[in-house]
């Protein structure tokens, strides 16, 4: 907006010289509201004010940050053919400008579904298997918004049901990823991690990036960059100033954010809001911040402060995202992550305790297949009699499980895994012999890789599988040939809800008791829900339907689960004459085994002949004596054959009884599964028949009362 000359005291007319402004392509964007009346121009608050305003440019990696957003925004449209990677109705769902994460995320995700040859348009499309996005933000708190925390948990959730190392979300001018690596690990306490433009750090589907204690990468101040003068404010910009202000409270009330602290808040007023932010040339118009607005939620009622996402949370915070984590992964058919299994491993203990065995358990990542550095020294090795610990393989990413057991001068570390892996089991011994010769330890190491262990037939649950040898191990067992997911999550579910109420329950840390606590609080509230979902769905199905024909299939139920009932005790009793028969079988073969060499050691040794004996030159005691050894000879010749056949044949009868156990067993199991379908089956049944009944009962009240008022 022009101004007009000014008129000097002599009555000469004068234009103003135009305020310094720097060429920076950023600064004449037309996104910002230069010029308007909530938002005063530069050029006039310099003017009114008899002073230039003189800005500085701005860092290059501040420039590369705005560039790298732009080209990945190209980039999609031009791998969308449009700008469908974020539907309408998304658009409009949304509080405030697209982040810069959240691009980054979509980018990743688009890069990924390229890779599984999966058309793009079905990520948004709720009726296909592919479409995370639309059912992520369906799920949300305001749907159809969509999130950073969205689009971080949908990549990283299907990243790792690929079983793939991940995809790039950054965009070069070559359209190839980056080789920079900017990652600092974080290895001591107020250490700072920079998050660079990178692939994710291999502990990403193992350890929730929120959970990690960092220090938040440090921002110039804009006073360094923007060196505004102090000045007294005119009327008008007294009256721009408060409407400013008062534009700023409304939207900051009415889009659920944190309200920030501007930079340039040490400046007097008047303020304005015409500049990009730091990282805000990503994030279009807004206020100057010290922090980037992020995508977040909005809060209903008190309003409460979020966790920077670099920062580690409260501690209820925490205690809840750990608990909500460990039911999405005992419910559902996904990997489990550390957390997870370092809080069950800790349960499995304490629930099958040892007799006159102390048993430790170490923490999911204390040894880490592929670090340089070998795991930290332990005391926990001198004080027990077994160590178990899982271990986390990086390439490809897999959970094995290590058992060592220790005397004062030998350890033997026994290997259970479930893909049997000969190189799997070669990094582990060469791993943990250096551990043990680093640290100096004196006993003698030995190591044996258990046979036996049931196979993995996914690529999700070996954390699982680690879990049920480690069970086994607890209970003396041996490791089973087949395991069933399924049936493993729902017994470590009734474990913690055990464990809660367990005499050792005041063993585990207060934070461990928190998720316990907490997870029985949210297994509880699904509980709570299934029932509403299902008798919701049942009231829609017995609704048209006649109560005649409910009863009649709530019967069939019923006559299927006796009849499952009766082939459980058939093959019950099935298995248990082959247990009976191996039982025998076995006591037989062991005392033919004693008896065999007991009558071997009673039997004399039989001479060989002394040859053909002349006749009429050898007495007939000579001759009775070479006939008598001869028969002995022939005798234990004999009895070592036959005791040999017979050996032979008491073992094949145990083999043979050892299939048919394992074979009826196996029926067993199957015969209660198809048990437990057919009582779900009848209670389901059962149930629609007492809604039904219910609801005829209501519809009899009511025609009674209205006869009644008539």
């Amino acid at each position: 907006m022009a101004r007009s000359p000014s008129t000097e005291k002599d009555g000469s007319e004068t234009t103003p010289a135009p305020p310094v402004l720097n060429s920076d392509r950023r600064l004449s964007r037309p996104s910002n509201p230069l010029g308007s009346p909530a938002h005063p121009s530069i050029s006039a608050l310099g003017d009114q004010g008899g002073q230039s305003i003189t800005v500085t440019p701005l860092p290059k990696s501040e420039e590369m940050l705005i560039d790298k957003h732009t080209k990945r925004i190209n980039w999609l449209d031009q791998k969308w053919g449009g700008n469908d990677w974020m539907p309408q109705d998304v658009r409009k769902a949304q509080t405030s400008k697209i982040g810069s994460a959240t691009i980054q995320h979509l980018v990743k995700l688009t890069r990924l579904a390229q890779r599984e040859n999966i058309p793009l348009a079905s990520l948004w499309d709720e009726t296909s298997p592919h479409g995370h996005l639309r059912r992520a933000v369906n799920k949300g708190a305001s749907p159809p918004r969509l999130t950073y925390e969205m689009t971080y948990q949908v990549y990283r959730d299907w990243n790792e049901s690929t079983g793939k190392l991940g995809a790039s979300g950054d965009i070069s001018d070559a359209d190839s990823r980056s080789n920079t690596k900017r990652n600092l690990t974080k290895k001591n306490k107020g250490t700072v991690r920079y998050l660079g433009d990178s692939n994710e750090s291999d502990n990403d589907d193992i350890k929730d990036e929120s959970m990690v204690d960092l220090t938040p990468r440090p921002c110039a101040s804009l006073k360094t960059r923007i060196k505004l003068p102090t000045f007294k404010q005119t009327p008008l910009q007294q009256n721009l100033a408060a409407l400013d202000s008062c534009h700023t409270s409304f939207d900051r009330s009415h889009s659920g954010l944190e309200s920030s602290q501007a930079v340039g808040s040490s400046v007097s007023s008047p303020k304005f809001t015409g500049l990009p932010p730091l990282y805000g040339g990503l994030q279009g118009q807004g206020n100057l911040s010290t922090k980037r607005r992020r995508d977040e939620e909005p809060i209903e009622g008190r309003a409460t402060k979020r966790p920077h996402p670099f920062q580690s949370l409260p501690l209820e915070d925490h205690v809840s995202d750990k608990a909500s984590a460990l039911v999405e992964q005992l419910t559902e058919d996904v990997r489990l992550k550390c957390d997870s299994l370092d809080i069950l491993t800790k349960v499995l203990v304490a629930c099958y305790p040892l007799d006159e065995c102390r048993v430790h358990i170490m923490d999911p990542l204390w040894f880490k297949v592929g670090n340089k550095n070998p795991p930290e020294r332990t005391r926990k090795f001198d004080d027990c009699n077994m160590v178990c610990f899982p271990i986390h393989h990086a390439s490809p990413k897999h959970w094995s499980l290590a058992v060592v057991h220790l005397t004062s001068k030998e350890m033997t570390l026994y290997h259970h895994d479930s893909t049997a892996s000969e190189d799997y089991f070669t990094d582990v011994c060469k791993r943990f012999r250096e551990w043990k010769e680093h640290h100096g330890f004196g006993h003698f190491l030995s190591f044996s890789r258990v046979e036996g262990c049931a196979h993995q037939l996914d690529t999700v649950n070996c954390g699982i599988h680690v879990l049920s040898c480690l069970r086994h191990v607890l209970t003396r067992k041996k490791c089973p040939d087949t395991v069933s997911p399924i049936e493993e999550r729902n017994h470590l579910i009734d474990l913690m809800r055990k464990i809660e109420h367990h005499d050792k329950h005041n063993d585990f840390s207060e934070t461990d008791r928190g998720i316990i606590k907490q997870f029985n609080k949210f297994m509880d509230a699904r509980k709570k829900q299934t029932e509403v979902e299902n008798y919701t769905r049942i009231l829609a199905e017995v609704g048209p339907l006649p109560i005649e024909s409910l009863v009649a299939e709530s019967k069939e139920a019923e006559s299927q689960r006796d009849m499952a009932l009766e082939n459980l005790q058939q093959a019950e009793k099935v298995s248990l004459g082959f247990a009976t028969q191996h039982d025998i079988l076995s006591n037989v073969l062991k005392g033919v085994d004693r008896d065999i060499d007991a009558e071997a050691a009673s039997l004399p040794t039989a001479d060989e002949p002394r040859g053909l004996i002349t006749f009429g030159k050898s007495s007939p005691r000579d001759l009775i004596n070479d006939r008598t050894k001869t028969y002995e000879r022939e005798m234990v010749s004999t009895f070592r054959e036959g005791m040999d056949f017979t050996r032979d044949f008491l073992q094949q009868q145990v083999q043979n009884a050892e299939k048919g156990l394992r074979d009826a067993q196996d029926n067993v199991s199957l015969k209660k599964s198809e048990l437990k379908k057919a009582e779900d089956l009848f209670n389901y049944t059962s149930s629609k028949v007492k809604i039904k009944q219910s609801l005829v009962d209501m519809v009899q009240q009511h025609q009674q009362r209205e006869l009644s008022n008539n």
